[in-house]
C-alpha cells in the first residue's frame, strides 16, 4: 500500500501540516522535528506527490522546454540533444522537473498563456526563437514570467536569450574559403525571416563587401534548411553559374544535399568545389 502524508504524520505524532512544512523546509519547524519526520519518510519510503504539492502551494517546480513538432529534423539534430542534456542536468540538480511541451507556432497568445502560465503549470520556460510571436514575448515580460529564449529574435524586445555569434560565424566561414583560394562563393539555405540563418548570411555579406572587387558577387540561395533543399538548389546553381567554386551551407543537412549534387555533377571536393557548413 502506498504511504501517504497522513501515515507520516501519524507515525511522527505531528499534524499533516507539520509534515508539509518539513518537506518545504519551513523555518518555523525545529531541526529536531525535521530530522524525525525526514527519518520516518526515508524508512517508510514515502514519495511526495508533486501534483498535490503544486495544488497546495500553488507553486510549480516544473520547467517547460518548448519545441516545435512541425520541425521534424529538430529531434534528429545532435545539437537539440545536447541542449536537452544540459537543461536536464541543471534542472534536476536544483530539484525541479523537466516537461517537454510541443508547440507549433502559437498564434493565439491568450490560449498559450492560459495553458502554460496562468494556471501556474510551469515555473519557467525555455523556448526556441523560431516558435515565438512578438505578442507572446510582450505578455511574458508584462507578467514577469521567467523564461529564456534559445537563439535571438529580430524583435527589439527586452528578452533573456542565449545564442552564439552567428554573424561572426558567417564571416569566419567566408574568410576561410577565401584563404583556401576560392573566388566565387555562394551561401545556401535558410531565410531572411529566420534570425539564425539571416545572421549567418549577414556575416557572409560583410566579408564580400570588404574585398571591393567587381568580380565578387553576393549569391544567396534561400528557402530551406533540409537535405533535399541543399541537393535541389546546388544542382540548379552549379548548372546555371559555372563560376561558383565554393559553397557555404547554413547547416549540415543542407551540406549533405549539396554533396550529393556535387557528386552527381562529377565535381570533386575540394579540388573543384569547396564546401563548408555550420553545426
Amino acid at each position: 500500500m502506498k504511504v501517504t502524508i497522513n501515515d507520516i504524520a501519524k507515525a511522527a505524532n505531528v499534524s499533516k501540516s507539520t509534515v508539509s512544512k518539513v518537506m518545504n523546509d519551513d523555518s518555523s519547524i525545529s531541526e529536531a522535528t525535521k530530522l524525525k519526520v525526514r527519518k520516518l519518510m526515508n524508512e517508510l519510503n514515502y514519495i511526495p506527490n508533486s501534483m498535490a504539492r503544486h495544488l497546495a502551494t500553488q507553486k510549480s517546480e516544473t520547467i517547460g522546454l518548448m519545441i516545435n513538432t512541425n520541425q521534424s529534423y529538430y529531434y534528429l539534430d545532435p545539437f537539440f540533444h545536447k541542449i536537452l542534456g544540459g537543461v536536464e542536468k541543471i534542472i534536476c540538480s536544483n530539484n525541479f522537473e523537466l516537461n517537454i511541451s510541443n508547440i507549433y507556432e502559437p498564434k493565439n497568445t491568450k490560449d498559450f498563456l492560459s495553458k502554460y502560465v496562468s494556471n501556474k503549470r510551469l515555473a519557467g520556460m525555455i523556448l526556441p526563437a523560431s516558435v515565438l510571436s512578438p505578442n507572446i514575448l510582450k505578455e511574458l515580460n508584462r507578467l514577469d514570467f521567467p523564461y529564456v529564449v534559445i537563439g535571438q529574435t529580430q524583435d527589439a524586445l527586452n528578452i533573456s536569450c542565449i545564442d552564439i555569434n552567428n554573424t561572426l560565424g558567417g564571416e569566419l566561414a567566408t574568410k576561410h574559403l577565401f584563404s583556401q583560394g576560392y573566388k566565387n562563393i555562394a551561401f545556401i539555405g535558410g531565410s531572411k525571416n529566420e534570425p539564425i540563418s539571416y545572421s549567418r548570411q549577414v556575416g557572409y555579406r560583410n566579408i564580400l563587401s570588404k574585398y571591393n572587387s567587381p568580380q565578387l558577387k553576393v549569391c544567396i540561395q534561400s528557402g530551406g534548411c533540409d537535405e533535399e533543399f541543399g541537393y535541389d538548389f546546388t544542382l540548379k546553381l552549379l548548372k546555371s553559374n559555372k563560376q561558383i567554386d565554393a559553397l557555404i551551407c547554413v547547416n549540415n543537412y543542407v551540406a549533405f544535399g549539396a554533396l550529393r549534387a556535387i557528386k552527381e555533377l562529377n565535381y570533386s571536393v575540394p579540388n573543384d568545389i569547396g564546401i563548408i557548413a555550420f553545426d
